[in-house]
């Protein structure tokens, strides 16, 4: 059973022999409406609402969470999803596929409202259908496999969906990458780097060609997935996906990865071994 609560009440999730209401799950409004209100200004202002995006972190293991973007948040004359956001038409649909990877990869179930997956524009309507034929033109059908391969990783990584309560399966590389609009975080165990993946969320409109991000452990790291690779793999198929943790300080870890950070690219990687 989910609680569709927006209340501060505790233990919504707690068991009811330990004082809780005994809910399986409650609704993350605070996550929902904090990341809605950040992904609708302009890349440029968003310096100013770093904290609104990170600060999330802080509160998801006080309950078992669900992040939802809801049927709520799409309706009225609040815009579709992809609408939320400023920009050009391209700028929109790369914009919503690291929305989606920060919610896929944040700790907390998932919740997507139906047309979500494939970019749907127009608000939705109860009298009509969802914009079906969409899912066909290359763009949208782009965000559509990117959100089955976040949903085939998901299923393999342990690290993404076994955090029930555990904080020590999240681990900040870099919050405060407020310039840049950038976010680095570590999905992990709560035990060692075993099956660990390193996410990074570019939610600027600029290029950082020497991007350098900062990793606990050396070995070649894997680049699983990028918003960017759908288009990648067509222009470039043999592209390189390994990188080699070189031995040098960043983010106040020992090594660190370089590679090109593109706008709006939100990419993860493999921990080695």
């Amino acid at each position: 059973m989910i609680a569709e609560d927006s209340s501060t009440i505790a233990g919504i999730t707690d068991p009811v022999s330990e004082g809780g209401i005994g809910f399986n799950f409650k609704w993350d409004m605070g996550w929902m409406n904090d990341t809605l209100r950040y992904i609708g200004v302009e890349p440029k202002y968003r310096e100013g609402m770093h904290k609104v995006l990170t600060h999330t972190a802080d509160y998801v293991f006080e309950e078992d969470f669900v992040l939802p973007l809801s049927h709520d948040e799409v309706v009225h004359l609040k815009k579709s999803l992809l609408q939320k956001a400023p920009g050009t038409p391209e700028e929109q649909l790369e914009g919503l596929k690291t929305l989606l990877t920060w919610q896929f990869t944040h700790p907390g179930k998932k919740l997507l409202f139906m047309g979500q997956e494939f970019g749907q524009e127009a608000e939705w309507s109860e009298a009509k259908s969802l914009d079906w034929k969409l899912a066909d033109k290359p763009d949208h059908r782009d965000i559509l496999l990117s959100v089955q391969k976040l949903l085939k990783l998901y299923k393999q990584y342990p690290c993404l969906y076994s955090d029930s309560r555990d904080e020590k399966t999240f681990e900040w590389v870099n919050r405060n990458d407020k310039e840049r609009n950038i976010l680095s975080f570590i999905r992990r165990n709560p035990w060692n780097y075993n099956g660990a993946i390193l996410v990074i969320c570019n939610f600027s409109d600029k290029c950082y060609p020497y991007y350098t991000v900062g990793v606990p452990c050396e070995g070649s790291y894997e680049r699983i997935f990028s918003t960017c690779e759908a288009a990648e793999e067509a222009e470039a198929p043999g592209r390189e996906k390994l990188r080699l943790a070189k031995e040098e300080e960043c983010d106040k870890l020992p090594f660190c990865l370089q590679f090109e950070l593109r706008p709006f690219e939100a990419v993860l990687f493999a921990f080695p071994g």
